[in-house]
């Protein structure tokens, strides 16, 4: 015995307008509900080393600028990054305050800054207690 089917088959159409109306709703809600962060920063251009060592970035971070301006990052309770601007003569008593908890320090000199400064700042940062200094550079290709 042999049964009629009630409903015929259609080759249907599917309309992708409504998907595309859905898809940029939601890349205008999440572009408008995302924060971007700008990260703050100095720009330094570290110089070129062939020797060089991976070293995690711990304690404190001394930035100087190819004007010779001295800056110390600081990180706060969030882990957002700030440099302020230090003066020589109060470079001493800040690295003191700040060292305190702190046996190692990173030196980001640009490669334009005169040696005289990064000495200079080398040896403020042993007289006030700072054990292990480092001078950061780039790897050379």
């Amino acid at each position: 015995m042999h049964f009629r089917r009630r409903y015929k088959t259609e080759i249907g159409h599917l309309d992708i307008a409504p998907l595309i109306d859905v898809v940029f709703l939601l890349l205008i809600f999440f572009m408008l509900t995302s924060r971007f962060v700008v990260a703050s920063g100095l720009r330094v251009h570290l110089p070129e080393s062939q020797s060089r060592e991976r070293v995690q970035q711990k304690g404190l971070v001394i930035i100087i600028d190819k004007k010779g301006d001295v800056y110390l990052r600081r990180t706060n309770s969030a882990g957002v990054k700030g440099e302020k601007r230090i003066d020589f003569s109060e470079l001493s008593l800040a690295l003191k305050s700040l060292s305190r908890g702190n046996k190692s320090a990173i030196i980001y000199a640009d490669r334009q800054t005169a040696l005289e400064k990064v000495i200079k700042v080398w040896d403020i940062s042993r007289e006030s207690g700072i054990k292990e200094i480092r001078i950061s550079a780039i790897p050379k290709n």
